[in-house]
């Protein structure tokens, strides 16, 4: 075996490594959010969902730097981008998690969702969609009386995260990946939990609070694998693939 084929034999085992822990520590910080938020666990709780929200980013970055440099994957790398942008904005509403941090954090992931705005594609017509849906949106809740500056800002997030989901299934023919646009729709079921956990109670209430994680962490899982799927190196392409679609099923 030559040094470049043991490189590349390097490589392969290196990227098969780090996708197979990454989506074995999902799996079990999956589990293990779902028994803290049933068992009330409080910091745990936080810290186990933050963990899976920062891993997918810093898995991101370790591919960055490895293969994400060149000049083909300019478009992709936008996705790391907004990953890191998502583990800032949880350090407010799922790190720290208070009713002060609750204003920033939403500010911080309307700035998510307008960096993979510019993944899925720029336009003036995508810009008058996000727009018109901000408006429903807001007549919506002005309708229900719960229209609050907090609201409006969150508002502002979930219907720029639904165009997002809109658009990358629409622009699929013009590269956008389909591990993405599964994961920026489940971004987009994960906001809407959300949101009707804020404005209800009881029963839909705790379920609406208990669907937030099963979406967001599946969410992030596949937006990770779908940069992580668009830089590999030719020799890995018998690694991350089967990696990917194990993550797909």
């Amino acid at each position: 075996m030559t040094a470049e084929q043991k490189g590349m034999a390097g490589t392969m085992n290196a990227c098969r490594g780090i996708v197979s822990a990454y989506l074995a520590v999902e799996v079990v910080l999956f589990a293990l959010i779902h028994v803290c938020e049933i068992f009330e666990l409080g910091l745990l709780t936080n810290v186990s969902m933050y963990a899976s929200v920062v891993l997918g980013a810093i898995v991101a970055l370790w591919f960055y730097a490895r293969f994400g440099k060149s000049a083909g994957n300019k478009r992709a790398n936008i996705i790391v981008a907004g990953l890191v942008a998502t583990a800032v904005s949880d350090i407010f509403l799922t790190l720290i998690d208070t009713e002060w941090t609750l204003l920033p954090g939403f500010v911080a992931f309307c700035v998510t969702e307008v960096v993979y705005w510019g993944y899925v594609g720029f336009s003036l017509r995508s810009l008058v969609a996000r727009i018109g849906a901000m408006i429903a949106l807001f007549a919506l809740i002005w309708s229900m009386g719960e229209l609050t500056f907090s609201h409006a800002v969150g508002l502002i997030d979930i219907a720029l995260v639904l165009c997002n989901a809109v658009q990358a299934w629409l622009n699929r023919k013009t590269g956008v990946s389909l591990l993405f646009a599964i994961g920026i729709t489940l971004f987009f079921c994960c906001d809407a939990s959300i949101a009707v956990r804020i404005l209800s109670a009881g029963v839909v209430h705790d379920v609406s609070a208990l669907l937030v994680w099963a979406f967001y962490v599946p969410a992030q899982v596949f937006i990770t694998m779908s940069y992580v799927h668009s830089v590999r190196p030719s020799s890995c392409q018998g690694a991350i693939p089967n990696a990917c679609a194990e993550a797909a099923a």
